[in-house]
C-alpha cells in the first residue's frame, strides 16, 4: 500500500470520523489488473483497523460502453464492495459523444447511461450504491468536441435524462 494513500485514509479517519471514507478510482471495471490492486490495497488497510466506506469509480466512459460484458464487470466490482461492506458510488457519470451529435448518438448515449443506471439499480437491492453526474450541461465540459451530459448546450434535456428518469420511474 502506497504510504500516501494509508496517511491520507488515517488522518481522514482522525480528523472527519463522521465522514465517509471512500477510496475512488478512475478507470473501468475492465482494467482488471488495476482494479485488483485497488481492492488488495482496500483490503490491507482496513485490516490494518483503517476505515473504508465506499468504493468510487470515475465512470467517463464512451458511447456505447454498457456492453453485456462491461456490464457484467461492473456487477461483478459491485458485488465484491458489497461482499466486502463497503458502499459503491459512481462519483463522476459521463457517456461521451465524440466530436458530432446525432440522433444514432443520442440515442446511443441514453442506452449508455440507462443501462449502468439499471445495474446500480439492481444491485441497490443489497447495499448502498450512488450516482453522481460529472458534466450537467455540454455547455461547460472540459472538452468542447465530446457532448457527455445530461443537458444540451441550451441547457434542455437530452434521451439520456429522460432514459435515467424513466428507469427511476420503473423501479
Amino acid at each position: 500500500t502506497p504510504l500516501y494513500i494509508k496517511k491520507a485514509f488515517e488522518i481522514t479517519n482522525l480528523y472527519a470520523p463522521n465522514i465517509k471514507q471512500l477510496y475512488n478510482h478512475h478507470e473501468e471495471p475492465s482494467k482488471i489488473e488495476s482494479w485488483n490492486l485497488i481492492k488488495e490495497t482496500v483490503l490491507t488497510l482496513k485490516s490494518e483497523g483503517i476505515r473504508i466506506d465506499a468504493i468510487g469509480w470515475q465512470a467517463h466512459v464512451d458511447n456505447g460502453w454498457a456492453t453485456e460484458e462491461n456490464l457484467n464487470l461492473l456487477r461483478d466490482l459491485i458485488d465484491w464492495t458489497q461482499q466486502n461492506n463497503m458502499e459503491f458510488h459512481i462519483t463522476e457519470a459521463s457517456s461521451f459523444i465524440k466530436n458530432k451529435v446525432t440522433d444514432e448518438e443520442l440515442i446511443l448515449q441514453a442506452e449508455t447511461y440507462s443501462k449502468i443506471f439499471a445495474v446500480l439499480l439492481e444491485k441497490s437491492e443489497y447495499g448502498i450504491v450512488g450516482w453522481n453526474t460529472w458534466h450537467l450541461t455540454d455547455a461547460y465540459t472540459y472538452r468542447s468536441e465530446y457532448f457527455p451530459s445530461l443537458f444540451d448546450e441550451n441547457f434542455k434535456p437530452k434521451p439520456a435524462y429522460y432514459a435515467i428518469q424513466n428507469k427511476l420511474e420503473e423501479y
